[in-house]
């Protein structure tokens, strides 16, 4: 068995989020266009070093953004996105497929930092004003 690559778990994480989530716009790269609500899937960190370097402890941050128009409702849009039942819901969509349809590939949410803020990086792309939080996901990948 190969190990999933850094691009395979990026794009599983999109693709397990998308397919539970269909109205949330999940991108596995940095995309051209952002439209909202988004998700975007980006590694942050990684040990090596575990099991004597047969296993990669990843840390990999979804920022989760909706358009910035009508305060109190936004909130609530990105509210149900975070929370962890409903319909919604990216951990509960995690949950759900913890192992991101990958051999050896095993996921846990962490955390929610930022809760309200906003990218400036993502002018860039076109990125209208927008309000957001960063989930933390850790991926354990085995060989």
């Amino acid at each position: 068995m190969t190990a999933p690559t850094v691009s395979e778990v990026r794009d599983a994480l999109a693709a397990a989020i998308s397919s539970r989530i269909p109205e949330l716009n999940a991108y596995d790269t940095v995309p051209d266009v952002l439209q909202f609500p988004a998700m975007m899937v980006q590694p942050h960190t990684c040990d090596y070093l575990i099991g004597g370097g047969n296993c990669q402890d990843w840390t990999y941050k979804l920022l989760v953004m909706v358009p910035h128009t009508e305060g109190r409702a936004n909130q609530e849009e990105l509210d149900k996105f975070l929370s962890v039942t409903g319909e919604a819901s990216i951990p509960a969509a995690l949950k759900a497929d913890y192992t991101l349809g990958l051999d050896g590939c095993d996921c846990t949410l962490l955390r929610m930092d930022g809760y309200g803020g906003s990218w400036e990086g993502l002018k860039g792309i076109g990125a209208a004003p927008h309000i957001g939080a960063q989930l933390y996901v850790r991926v354990i990948v085995t060989e």
